[in-house]
């Protein structure tokens, strides 16, 4: 009677490793997701550095044509070409802020998840050895 209520928590236990498992699993989906999305925001960031090249080429093209306006044209260019800078300059800080927050907490998350799967592998290790030894006790009773 006993062995019969071992094999029933040895079953229960199996049970739970595979709920366990069936958890880790979606986690990892999870991170995986989560990757997709950090390639996505790399994209994005590669999208803004062309854009900012393009603004830099027709900065170049606006000082070109300051350098023909004369003196009180090329101040009036150049007070607005100070501030358009800025705003961009301001908007690749806030991006760049929210981006390393963004990775600061997908790195946590990717850290916890790695410590749960290595107790859940443990546990489950662990489980199937039990099993084993049970089951050889149970073969040669």
């Amino acid at each position: 009677m006993a062995t019969q209520q071992q094999i029933s928590e040895l079953h229960e236990q199996a049970r739970e490793l595979v709920t366990n498992l069936e958890e880790l699993h979606r986690q990892v989906e999870s991170y995986r997701t989560a990757k997709d999305e950090l390639q996505k925001a790399s994209s994005e960031l590669v999208a803004l550095v062309e854009s900012t090249k393009q603004l830099s080429e027709r900065s170049h093209q606006i000082i070109k044509a300051v350098n023909e306006l004369g003196s009180a044209g090329v101040l009036e260019l150049l007070s607005n070409l100070e501030e358009g800078i800025q705003t961009i300059r301001k908007n690749i800080q806030d991006s760049k802020a929210a981006i390393e927050e963004w990775l600061d907490g997908l790195d946590k998350s990717l850290q916890r998840a790695s410590r749960k799967q290595t107790i859940v592998f443990a546990a489950g290790f662990g489980l199937v050895i039990i099993l084993q030894i049970v089951l050889f006790v149970l073969a040669r009773s």
